[in-house]
């Protein structure tokens, strides 16, 4: 029995070797098996020094910010070295472009339809050139598969929806004739997109969906899997492959949303929680406990005082309680669920949202593709006032800008 326990314990020290070899990232410090590919051969990063103390309260709060990028236009890939396309992007004709260097964002998220990968690498060059390298924004993007993926165009690989990766999960790898993908396949997908994103500069993958419902939702169709157990499996297939490339993924969409019967975008709507729903999250997150997590604007029956799940710290506490170390997103402020107000047909502010989301807990608020950037400066100001008047939201914005800047690689 001796020799059979050394053994076991040499095979947990080598395989610990294995997996901090396959990943270097801030964000993950329990590391999973090796991927099935070789690792990303990636440079080190070098830590930066930029602390606290350095950033105004607009920086510190602007930190907190994920603002959209709208790519509307299609560059191919032949085109990608023409003069026409190397002047395509005018920053002074672009009002969006000139206000995010203005205000220096934490974070961009990349819309559009289809955008190929050489509009994707002109927009990240643009970027790099134009902001200040301690304030260069993490930069993220949609990129569920099927349905749900911006980065779908000419140069990037096309994913599967998340229903058809959890049927897919049962398939041997010996069956060729299979339609569906089996592990190796889905694995060699999955890091083959991971690093094309990787080139193209994106930091974090809002993906993968990991919500549940045991029957279909016309809702939210393919994008998820009526299977916990699989869904679980294929979330850590996605964390595996984009980790290796150095990208986090973020969770979508606690608590759940598997069983909404109305579009959040447009209403509110509140659910009965299947315990698969949270039961999923904590599968997960036991394995990656510091990767990201979406909040959802949704409801729970008879909880929370009719308040979102995102805006409400009792319900957020829940997720830190165990896993303190996630970095938690909203999901976009914009929609119609977000504010909504129990009781009246008034609707809140986009400042009072804002306010609420970082009193929940939440790390970076997500303004969508509608977001109309003449407010920004004003919401900005109502987040300053908030700062200065109130030290508990003084003391959430320090922790959340603290834990930002250590995301970025910074020596704070």
């Amino acid at each position: 029995m001796k020799w059979r326990n050394l053994l076991i314990v040499c095979l947990a020290l080598l395989a610990a070797f294995l997996a901090y070899n396959y990943f270097a990232q801030p964000f993950l410090k329990y590391f999973p098996e090796p991927v099935l590919d070789e690792p990303a051969d990636l440079p080190e990063e070098q830590e930066q020094e930029l602390s606290l103390t350095d950033l105004t309260t607009r920086e510190k709060i602007s930190q907190m910010l994920m603002l959209p990028l709208v790519i509307e236009h299609e560059i191919s890939a032949e085109d990608s070295n023409t003069d026409s396309v190397n002047n395509d992007i005018n920053l002074e004709e672009n009002e969006t472009l000139k206000l995010l260097i203005e205000h220096k964002p934490g974070f961009i998220i990349y819309f559009g339809e289809e955008i190929s990968y050489a509009a994707a690498k002109k927009y990240q060059s643009f970027l790099l050139d134009h902001f200040e390298s301690q304030f260069l924004p993490l930069l993220a993007v949609d990129h569920e598969g099927g349905l749900v993926q911006r980065f779908s165009g000419e140069g990037f690989s096309i994913l599967p929806s998340m229903r058809l990766f959890t049927e897919s999960v049962s398939s041997s790898e010996d069956d060729v004739d299979s339609t569906s993908l089996n592990a190796r396949e889905r694995n060699k997908l999955l890091n083959q997109s991971a690093q094309e994103l990787s080139e193209a500069g994106i930091n974090l993958i809002l993906a993968p969906m990991v919500d549940y419902s045991p029957t279909h939702n016309p809702i939210l169709s393919s994008r998820i899997g009526n299977d916990p157990d699989n869904i679980v499996q294929v979330a850590q297939e996605y964390i595996r492959a984009f980790s290796n490339w150095r990208i986090m993924p973020v969770l979508k969409h606690f608590p759940g949303i598997g069983s909404i019967a109305q579009d959040l975008h447009f209403n509110q709507d509140t659910v009965i929680l299947d315990k698969n729903d949270t039961l999923i999250f904590e599968k997960i997150l036991d394995q990656y406990p510091n990767i990201g997590v979406m909040s959802t604007h949704v409801r729970i029956q008879d909880k929370l005082a009719g308040q979102a799940c995102s805006l409400s710290k009792q319900c957020l506490d829940q997720l830190f309680q165990f896993y303190p170390n996630v970095l938690v997103i909203t999901d976009d402020l914009l929609m119609e669920s977000a504010s909504y107000i129990p009781g009246s047909k008034e609707k809140k502010p986009l400042s009072t949202i804002a306010i609420e989301a970082i009193e929940a807990g939440n790390h970076v608020l997500l303004f969508g593709k509608g977001f109309d950037y003449a407010q920004l400066n004003s919401l900005i100001n109502d987040l300053e006032s908030k700062y200065e008047e109130s030290l508990d939201f003084q003391r959430l914005v320090d922790q959340t800008s603290q834990k930002i800047l250590s995301l970025k690689g910074f020596n704070n």
